[in-house]
């Protein structure tokens, strides 16, 4: 008998989101593994409203202002009340750090009706992402501290990219991130000027992701008057203090010329752009949030695209293959000759690499991993 889950995101989507295209694409995987899989999130329509929708259907409206911020969080009954009407076998949570005594009676409610809960944390441990959160964030945080430990006695299973078998007391289930290999196009590459290396670091530029470490060491580079010439190109939004800081940095160490930011890229743009790219760059600061083994969904879609990649956690999917380099876990700029090194004596071929990861980090691989658990 066909499985029916529903998949619940409590924010919105952008079409430049790395977030947002994984989430379309764990529903993908959901439906090639026979599950009758559906979505529900919290939006703004077009009329600047917080509104709750199923498959992109309203069916709630929260309003605008400070109420409407707050019954979001507290406010679950809408979507408990489209669940009787719908014969879902589990629901699938993303985590928002929204522990709360409102939340846990929500899942509660769940299980009492014979459905599974699934609670995905996308970074575990997550606590020290906060340092540079807004005052609200903060606060958030707080509650989710105090609340999530009676939470997760609550559900099934946590799903986390971790290795921690257990977290929170929940038995956790282990998965890669996934990639979509329909949704992301192999590197063609583009000859450019002989002696020029184009290097491309992609995400939301938070401090752990440590561009600052590439943009430092690009001056240290420079500093020694060096006969190539290395483009770093910055393809993000910046949201938070590190972010916002980085042209200063640029500027500071007068590489105006050939540190190039993109803003939010997607689509054939992004394509292009990687196709004229010699290097890919991971996270270069996740010791700065206290993770030392992550599996990033960066490093799986630079893999996804055939292009080496340089990153400095501990990726047991990657820690060993011929195409990638590994930084050290500090913060000291990163080595910008061993990087061009690396790319010179990389010989593989942009399938080279995305075969290494075919199919096994597909998300229907992956996705098969979490359904085999819970009805085994």
């Amino acid at each position: 008998m066909k499985l029916s889950g529903l998949y619940i995101v409590f924010h919105g989507f952008a079409p430049h989101s790395g977030i947002t295209q994984k989430i379309y694409s764990q529903l993908k995987a959901f439906h090639e593994n026979d599950v009758d899989m559906h979505l529900c999130q919290i939006n703004v329509n077009d009329d600047g409203l917080d509104v709750i929708e199923i498959d992109h259907k309203e069916i709630y409206r929260f309003g605008t202002g400070i109420r409407s911020k707050i019954e979001k969080r507290i406010n679950f009954s809408p979507i408990s009340e489209h669940i009787p009407h719908q014969k879902y076998d589990f629901v699938y949570i993303r985590y928002y750090s929204n522990a709360n005594p409102f939340f846990i009676s929500f899942v509660k409610a769940l299980r009492a009706k014979g459905i599974k809960v699934l609670i995905e944390i996308p970074t575990y441990p997550y606590d020290n992402e906060f340092d540079e959160a807004r005052r609200i964030d903060k606060i958030k945080h707080w509650f989710d501290k105090r609340y999530r430990n009676q939470l997760f006695r609550n559900i099934d299973y946590v799903v986390t990219y971790s290795d921690d078998p257990y977290i929170f007391g929940c038995p956790a289930i282990q998965i890669s991130n996934g990639i979509d290999f329909d949704r992301i196009p192999l590197r063609t590459r583009t000859e450019h000027q002989q002696n020029h290396f184009h290097f491309i670091m992609v995400g939301e530029l938070h401090y752990w992701h440590g561009v600052d470490r590439a943009i430092n060491g690009l001056a240290e580079y420079n500093k020694s008057k060096p006969e190539n010439v290395v483009f770093l190109h910055i393809v993000g939004q910046p949201s938070t203090p590190a972010g916002f800081m980085l042209r200063e940095l640029v500027r500071e160490n007068k590489l105006e010329n050939t540190v190039l930011f993109h803003g939010p890229m997607y689509g054939t743009d992004l394509d292009t752009l990687f196709n004229e790219m010699d290097l890919a760059i991971g996270s270069l600061g996740r010791h700065r949030s206290n993770i030392s083994q992550l599996k990033s969904l960066k490093n799986r879609e630079y893999a996804a695209r055939g292009i080496p990649f340089v990153y400095s956690e501990n990726d047991p999917d990657f820690d060993e293959m011929s195409y990638t380099l590994h930084a050290p876990k500090d913060d000291n700029p990163l080595n910008i000759g061993e990087c061009i090194n690396f790319v010179e004596a990389c010989k593989l071929t942009p399938l080279d690499i995305r075969n290494s990861v075919y199919p096994q980090l597909s998300w229907t691989s992956q996705i098969q991993k979490i359904l085999a658990t819970i009805y085994t």
